[in-house]
């Protein structure tokens, strides 16, 4: 009755109670304000805050420490028609140092520590042999090589708040300096050397005067760091969405797709931006000075796994993960060959170091 002054009750003969129809109308305009007002508490209490943006934050001297693991299978028939499979995989413990703050990032270094890398088979053409034979010896030789010069090298950074990493330079600068010792003690061929250069700037993408939107979670959208001549078949990874929160973890998903649409150039770079190559359009690529007028076309992606967690509390990743697959066609002339390249990448935050008192 105090909530409903204004319903009143009849009592009929038979002592039957009755409701006549209450005069809601002048009740809700004196308690329409008081309404209003309960809802936008109730609204307050219930929604909380805006949820801030996701980014990354740091302090001087600050130290992260991730669990690296990317693997790299293709799949793709040898000279028989035979399908085979070849995989790269390196392991490490990934170390970002900040030295300074500036308005554009973090400013530090980044090194592997630990690393462990697996390469396949490389594959030795001689007039000898009627067939190119396998030496997995030669490959596990130039992987211990790889993981010594990997754990000495450098690369400088600018770490931006919504994930991409500026590479600025790396130290060494050239590639080839690394091997120069294993190489005199003639411990594997010197041209093998290139698979530093590949593995490194192409595999890990570390490869300088880039912006590397894949080594961390990135919450922008964007392309891919590597360089152009590879980019147009390499599927590049949407801006992350939330998918749950729960006390100080944020969940969210992603997806690998085909990269957005280049500029068209005719061949004397007449005409660049007069048409869109979409994707899926077959590109020119240059393996060697040999190898002349191959092309290369995505031709589709699957995205198997697209998770990671972050931190709201300390602003920075706990994990990632990730796996896809992409189909890729090279055609030269009449030949054809159709790759199936499957990649798994896995990052997870490690606890700081303990630091052990002198």
């Amino acid at each position: 009755m105090l909530l409903c002054p204004n319903l009143r009750l009849r009592f009929n003969r038979n002592s039957k109670t009755e409701y006549r129809k209450p005069l809601l109308l002048p009740f809700l305009s004196r308690a329409a304000p008081f309404f209003c007002l309960s809802v936008f508490l109730a609204a307050c209490v219930w929604c909380g805050e805006a949820p801030a943006p996701l980014r990354y934050a740091w302090k001087k001297d600050d130290l992260s420490r991730f669990e690296y693991s990317k693997k790299i299978t293709v799949k793709q028939p040898d000279e028989k028609g035979v399908t085979v499979e070849r995989t790269t995989e390196a392991k490490a413990v990934l170390v970002l140092e900040i030295r300074n703050l500036t308005p554009a990032g973090a400013v530090g270094t980044l090194r592997f520590d630990s690393p462990h890398i697996t390469l396949p088979a490389i594959k030795f053409f001689s007039a000898q042999y009627d067939e190119p034979e396998d030496q997995p010896d030669k490959s596990r030789a130039v992987a211990r090589a790889l993981e010594g010069a990997i754990k000495q090298a450098r690369w400088s950074f600018t770490w931006s708040e919504d994930g991409a990493l500026r590479i600025e330079a790396r130290a060494p600068a050239n590639l080839q300096e690394w091997l120069k010792e294993p190489a005199n003690a003639g411990t594997w061929r010197k041209k093998a050397s290139a698979m530093l250069a590949s593995f490194v700037e192409q595999d890990l993408g570390l490869r300088a005067q880039t912006v590397d939107r894949e080594l961390l979670l990135c919450f922008t959208s964007g392309n891919s760091g590597l360089p152009p001549a590879s980019s147009p078949i390499r599927p590049v990874r949407s801006a992350p969405v939330v998918l749950s929160r729960s006390k100080s973890k944020v969940e969210l998903g992603f997806q690998r797709s085909a990269p957005p649409p280049l500029p068209f150039r005719g061949g004397d770079g007449a005409g660049a931006g007069s048409a869109p190559a979409q994707p899926g359009t077959p590109f020119a690529i240059h393996i060697s000075p040999a190898a002349q007028g191959v092309q290369a076309c995505l031709q589709g992606v699957t995205t198997t796994r697209g998770s990671a967690t972050y931190d709201t509390k300390l602003l920075m990743l706990d994990s990632l993960d990730e796996e896809y697959k992409a189909e890729v066609l090279y055609t030269s002339g009449k030949d054809t060959l159709r790759q199936e390249l499957q990649v798994e990448y896995h990052l997870k935050r490690l606890a700081p170091a303990i630091v052990q008192p002198e």
